[in-house]
């Protein structure tokens, strides 16, 4: 078995289409099932579970348009931006932290204040944190070479959402209601109410968090870490005085493009990775059945990048609209898009000055 670099746009899109059906995410099945617990995200397209596991999913994720997600954030960061009360200086992740975990309260139901807190904190304390325990899971998942302390957290913090979650999910159950969240709705009326189910469901709801949060934060670190100084306040100054009073198409107009850029620069995830199921050619390269591919994101946003070509997909892992699609691109693009917006225009309203806090995720 050998570890091969995929770099440059053209293949990162290839592989990650996967027209051949040459690759396999098994990998990532292996590591779930020692954190959290398998989910469709470790599937492959040809197991019939993963469509019966990933439709309502799927659908619910990709039913929150981009202009929902930037309202909703807009309104969870003007909230903890005046919370601040005019400090100098904000810090992007304690915000973030907060904006996320009201958006997943709004969306999931968690964090509920019981099971789950709010907590950007990763380390592994009972009841589970919100979004914190859910960085050191996608790393170690996710990351071709995740490393000692990304793969011990990953596991621990897995197991901790997975016992404090099925409580959630227990108590949902024995009420008898729905919950209110629209992605919880969607996934508690597709598993029926039985043991095996509920723990399905409990994974489900990790594993679609997990493939949101880290996302999302680290995608607005970015943007912090680009526009620390000078570009944040001309930033600022271009959102404030732009004559469009619909914010969502004033954000489109205003923040998109540098946005995009900042991603393209340090794109969350940069890497993700494969496994080759068969003997193939990857244009040049020699591929064996058992080898790894390490799929460099960050060479094809950085490809575009220099190109002048804005394009956030490959962070996303494809393009989900099209109808030849990779199996995994994300279905929450227009929502995590609406997120970072939202989120960004929430900042620029208040006015101080952007910092990045420290993480070693």
């Amino acid at each position: 078995m050998s570890d091969i670099a995929v770099n440059g746009k053209a293949l990162v899109m290839q592989v990650l289409l996967d027209a051949g059906g040459n690759y396999s995410v098994s990998g990532y099945a292996e590591r779930m099932e020692k954190a959290f617990g398998l989910i469709y995200l470790g599937r492959d397209k040809t197991d019939p579970e993963y469509a019966a596991q990933s439709t309502a999913s799927n659908a619910a994720v990709g039913a929150i348009t981009e202009r929902e997600a930037f309202t909703r954030a807009l309104q969870a960061t003007r909230t903890v931006m005046q919370a601040l009360g005019g400090e100098a200086k904000f810090d992007m992740k304690d915000v973030s932290n907060q904006v996320l975990a009201a958006l997943c309260t709004l969306w999931f139901d968690i964090p509920d204040g019981d099971s789950v807190i709010a907590s950007g904190s990763f380390w592994p304390f009972k009841p589970g944190r919100c979004p914190g325990q859910f960085g050191p899971p996608s790393g170690y998942i996710f990351q071709p070479d995740a490393g000692f302390w990304i793969s011990l957290f990953g596991k621990m913090d897995g197991g901790v959402l997975r016992s404090e979650v099925a409580k959630f999910v227990a108590r949902q159950r024995q009420a008898g209601t729905p919950p209110n969240g629209h992605i919880s709705k969607a996934l508690f009326a597709a598993f029926p109410n039985s043991p095996a189910q509920d723990d399905l469901l409990t994974r489900t709801l990790i594993g679609v968090m997990m493939g949101f949060l880290p996302t999302a934060q680290g995608n607005l670190m970015a943007a912090a870490k680009a526009w620390q100084g000078e570009m944040f306040v001309v930033l600022r100054a271009a959102f404030l005085s732009h004559p469009e009073p619909d914010l969502y198409l004033r954000a489109n107009q205003v923040i998109r493009d540098p946005m995009i850029e900042a991603m393209q620069g340090e794109p969350m995830p940069p890497a993700i990775w494969r496994t080759a199921i068969r003997d193939h050619m990857l244009s040049a390269i020699q591929v064996r059945a058992g080898d790894r591919l390490f799929i460099n994101i960050d060479s094809a946003t950085r490809e575009d990048l220099e190109a002048g070509i804005k394009d956030p997909i490959p962070i996303f892992g494809g393009d989900r609209s099209l109808p030849a699609r990779p199996t995994h691109a994300c279905p929450g693009y227009l929502a995590g898009m609406g997120v970072l917006l939202g989120t960004i225009a929430g900042t620029l309203e208040a006015g101080p000055t952007v910092s990045t806090g420290w993480s070693i995720f």
